[in-house]
């Protein structure tokens, strides 16, 4: 009778477990289409309100610099990755990148379109927007208390440098979509007043959410510039809280060269099969002339021995969001929207596909090195530390101690 009982006991559970499920899931199946189709009429009717309502620039507040290098852009773009040395160990991919280029200094919103360095949290149902540049993303995380101009100054003082010696900048970085935000490097190009770009900031973000902001002067190759680049734009805009309507100048940056190089030590752990140290090089054009983007990364070894380099380029032309027709813009989204949502992947790919041809040694992460801003703690290490800090003094305010050990570990 037992071994009956025990043998059939799992048909019976299982068959009650399927008598429970069935109906669930015929609600399920028939909630699915529903969801799905609901879901794409939204993004949908989001992609034709950001691509033909109400796109023009309307600024947070009215007290802003009125002029700028540089204008919002959208950037199509192409990565390649390729492995030079040793020879045995050789490997190249490409894939698309999508990234957006702002004057920093500039805050607002394209209609619905694109929001620039302002709060997504602070922004009304009916004023989200398609792509975000969220200021607390850059830099150093959090501080949304702050404008990316004055991030950019606190950090330029942290590292010994003149803010008033780089008047004007442009930021370039994978926007966020929804609710994701993903870029492995943001480029921020420095002016002088003279309007020639003088210095750079690297901004490189690991798999680990690690951080580091790579500060660096860039010299020109003397070479001399193709074409003058005459253009110049001054848009009409109004603010939030004025009536008046304001006027922003957005001009072309002076190059005295073709192309801008720099270099810096790599202090942060960038990838698996690259082990910590060298040197960085970097080689670009001047976004802002072109427009485009050029950029060539190498990862050199300390007897200058090119290892790795990565190119980003610009893959067709740029699309303005405030002048391009509706339609440009809604071809744009379509195509390129997925590009950033899949980067992520895209990389873990690659990186999988190294790995099992077996050639490169898989690293281990290394601790963070000073400098480098960590990934935020989990909820078990949080814990972990708090528990370490009240046991290292279980005779201090043993009340207190208490107290804290019930809010960390609740009933």
């Amino acid at each position: 009778m037992c071994c009956h009982t025990v043998k059939y006991s799992p048909h019976v559970t299982g068959g009650f477990i399927l008598n429970w499920a069935t109906p669930n899931m015929k609600m399920l199946v028939f909630l699915l289409p529903i969801v799905s189709v609901a879901a794409i009429g939204s993004l949908l009717c989001s992609l034709m309100i950001a691509a033909f309502l109400r796109r023009r620039l309307i600024l947070l507040n009215s007290h802003i610099k009125r002029d700028f290098i540089g204008k919002p852009l959208l950037f199509p773009a192409r990565l390649t990755h390729t492995r030079r040395f040793p020879e045995t160990e050789r490997y190249n991919y490409w894939y698309d990148y999508f990234l957006i280029g702002i004057p920093v200094g500039l805050g607002g919103r394209v209609g619905n379109l694109l929001s620039i360095d302002s709060l997504p949290q602070r922004e009304r149902l009916w004023e989200k927007c398609w792509f975000t540049i969220d200021p607390t993303y850059y830099l150093d995380r959090g501080s949304g208390d702050r404008s990316l101009e004055e991030k950019l100054h606190v950090f330029l003082k942290s590292v010994g440098e003149d803010p008033k010696e780089f008047p004007y900048a442009y930021l370039i970085s994978v926007p966020r979509f929804l609710w994701f935000q993903k870029s492995a490097i943001s480029y921020w190009y420095l002016y002088s007043s003279n309007r020639e770009l003088t210095a750079m900031i690297m901004e490189i973000n690991n798999s680990f959410f690690e951080k580091r902001n790579f500060f660096f002067r860039v010299t020109g190759d003397g070479m001399a510039v193709d074409s003058a680049n005459n253009w110049s734009t001054t848009t009409t805009v109004s603010a939030k809280g004025c009536h008046d309507k304001l006027s922003l100048h957005f001009s072309p940056s002076m190059p005295k060269s073709k192309q801008y190089k720099g270099s810096w030590e790599k202090d942060i752990f960038g990838s698996p099969f690259e082990k910590v140290g060298g040197l960085m090089v970097s080689k670009s054009v001047d976004p802002v002339l072109g427009p485009s983007i050029q950029s060539n990364l190498s990862s050199n070894t300390p007897d200058g021995q090119v290892k790795v380099t990565s190119r980003l380029s610009s893959w067709g032309e740029p699309v303005d969001p405030l002048a391009a027709p509706g339609w440009i813009i809604a071809r744009f989204i379509a195509r390129w929207t997925h590009v950033g949502v899949l980067s992520a992947p895209r990389i873990v790919k690659q990186a999988l596909r190294i790995r099992l041809r077996g050639k490169l040694t898989y690293l281990k992460r290394p601790e963070v090195r000073p400098g480098s801003i960590p990934r935020k703690e989990t909820e078990i290490e949080r814990q972990v530390w708090c528990s370490h800090v009240l046991f290292s003094m279980p005779n201090v305010l043993p009340g207190i101690s208490n107290f804290l050990f019930d809010s960390i570990y609740p009933s």
